[in-house]
């Protein structure tokens, strides 16, 4: 009984262990007031083709949202997986600031952070996909509208609440700079 209660939780940790040897880590240091970053990185099976960025909810890990499923889809399409673990709180939010606003540091945390996944894969990180989760998706959708020509395509999935982007989040019109086509808009009314 007693070799038992000790074997099982030993292979179950040795098997997450061997399950995570493919993620690495870095640190990015804090811009325009923002705190240092923890991104986690996956590279793929294959010859890497691009990067999908996962950011997840509300103050959420990185490391997490780079389970089964994404590593699975990342082999089958050639994509490097990378995951920063943001932190904010809710008096930033109110405030609208912290990581869901990139435009304010946490869009130069990501740029560092592509700059290194390519300094220690070799892929291309000039357009990226990103998948927002909740909060996360606050920022890919920001992301998206601060630096389009960095976009290949992006989803915001399950946000709870949308804030407006301001007149002064500077956005390409419609194929300039290479955007992907992000234009400003609103469902609003215009009666």
């Amino acid at each position: 009984m007693f070799l038992r209660e000790l074997f099982f939780p030993f292979v179950f940790l040795a098997a997450t262990a061997v399950a995570r040897a493919d993620v690495a880590s870095f640190p990015v240091a804090g811009v325009g007031g923002s705190e240092k970053v923890e991104f986690f990185y996956r590279k793929t099976a294959g010859i890497p083709t691009g990067v999908l960025l996962l950011v997840p909810g509300y103050n959420g890990s990185g490391s997490a949202m780079l389970d089964e499923r994404w590593s699975r889809f990342a082999d089958e399409h050639g994509l490097v997986l990378l995951a920063p673990t943001f932190q904010t709180t809710p008096e930033q939010l109110k405030k609208e600031k912290g990581y869901y606003y990139p435009e304010q540091g946490s869009g130069g945390q990501v740029e560092a952070a592509l700059a290194e996944v390519r300094r220690k894969t070799g892929v291309k990180t000039d357009q990226v996909l990103i998948f927002g989760f909740s909060a996360g998706a606050h920022f890919a959708h920001r992301f998206a509208l601060w630096k389009p020509e960095r976009v290949r395509a992006f989803v915001a999935y399950s946000a709870a609440w949308w804030s407006e982007p301001k007149a002064s989040l500077p956005l390409a019109k419609n194929g300039e700079n290479g955007s992907c086509g992000l234009q400003r808009h609103s469902l609003r009314s215009s009666a």
